[in-house]
């Protein structure tokens, strides 16, 4: 794979790690929104209150996995470009 290729895998994943932090925050301003107004309208021990609390609860652990990926992503193209440098000589 040549240089080019390796900057435009590069670009390709930090898009989509972008993308994918933006739904993230979306989906817990939605879910946030959602606990709020079952909360308001059925109470605190109703059923909707207590699924929404516990989506949020589930959701909160998803955003500590978002530097591990951004760490092996960044480690695959390192040994990428080590590979391919090692590979002209």
């Amino acid at each position: 794979m040549k240089k080019k290729g390796q900057l435009d895998m590069l670009k390709g994943l930090i898009l989509s790690l972008v993308v994918i932090g933006v739904v993230i925050a979306l989906a817990f301003l939605m879910m946030g929104q959602i606990n709020t107004t079952a909360t308001t309208i059925a109470g605190t021990g109703s059923y909707a209150a207590n699924g929404t609390t516990s989506v949020l609860a589930a959701m909160g652990g998803i955003p500590a996995w978002l530097p591990l990926i951004v760490v092996a992503v960044i480690g695959v193209i390192v040994f990428g470009l080590i590979g391919m440098f090692y590979r002209s000589k």
